[in-house]
């Protein structure tokens, strides 16, 4: 018996999510175990349909446990939601394998990154708070003309890869690790390859074109969203939200945003203005999240 782990949003379950429990299934996983966001996702958004509805789509689609990532984990910056995934994984203890996907599939060269990176942190080369810690790995890197390590972490799977394999580290497990190519469309791009298009693209065609999404994800995914629209529960967005989030915010003091996970070196009071500034949702979350990307990693499919 083989337990392998991955880690995953399934926002929704495509095509792509299917090929890659395959491959854990040929690498001699006999179960998969996934941990999964639950209602919102990392990119700070919604998902676009509930959790449980997301569940019967992975379970369905081959995987034989979900487990849900709490929710700070899974709002928080690459590092905290890889650690977070991670730790969860470990709590099941029997965990044999992790598997993920990454953008070179080479799991040599991204285990060469965490080295590099453990020694950069070892050397206190990584303490500028003004500066994604992404941004301030990959300079680093180049600087010691380390220039295929940090060019494979300006890929956000490769990035997300990195972080599990230190956050194993970090642990000390002895968890076994496996990565296949991420094949299809990039990630967040706009485009499709054959019958896999990124998860973006597939939301976006989710809410403007839906019988188009029916060529890029399993009959079954597509049955179980047909019924929450049915029920009134999807698609959920963020303008959904619009009055509710709005109004919250704008009762916030920037003493209170400074409290939040994250926020630092007066980002506080650019959330504020943000808030007060914009007429909506849209607008402020699109000034907050640019204030944002200076602490935050990568998001996932």
């Amino acid at each position: 018996m083989k337990i392998t782990g991955i880690i995953a949003e399934y926002n929704p379950f495509h095509n792509g999510h299917a090929a890659q429990i395959a491959a854990a299934r040929r690498a001699g996983a006999t179960h998969v175990v996934c941990v999964m966001s639950g209602n919102f996702t990392q990119r700070g958004d919604a998902a676009i349909c509930d959790k449980l509805t997301r569940t019967r789509a992975a379970l369905a689609g081959g995987v034989d446990l979900v487990l849900e990532l709490p929710v700070p984990y899974a709002l928080s910056s690459a590092a905290d939601f890889a650690r977070g995934a991670v730790d969860t994984l470990l709590a099941t203890g029997c965990l044999d394998a992790l598997h993920f996907g990454s953008e070179c599939g080479d799991l040599s060269l991204l285990e060469q990154t965490a080295d590099a990176i453990v020694k950069l942190e070892g050397r206190r080369i990584l303490d500028d708070k003004t500066r994604p810690t992404a941004e301030q790995r990959c300079a680093a890197l180049r600087e010691e003309g380390q220039e295929a390590l940090a060019a494979a972490l300006e890929q956000p799977n490769n990035l997300l890869g990195v972080e599990y394999l230190l956050a194993l580290r970090r642990r000390y497990a002895r968890t076994a690790v496996e990565t296949t190519p991420r094949t299809g469309a990039a990630h967040d791009s706009d485009g499709a390859a054959g019958s896999i298009c990124s998860g973006a693209q597939l939301r976006r065609l989710l809410t403007e074109d839906p019988a188009a999404a029916n060529a890029f994800w399993p009959a079954a995914s597509a049955a179980l969203y047909r019924e929450a629209v049915g029920n009134g529960q999807a698609p959920v967005t963020l303008q959904r939200l619009e009055v509710a989030l709005l109004s919250r915010l704008r009762m916030a003091e920037p003493a209170y945003l400074r409290q939040i996970a994250g926020v630092a070196e007066g980002l506080e009071n650019r959330l504020y203005e943000a808030v007060r500034q914009s007429p909506t949702f849209a607008a402020a979350a699109a000034d907050k999240v640019a204030a944002l990307s200076r602490v935050t990693g990568s998001g996932r499919d």
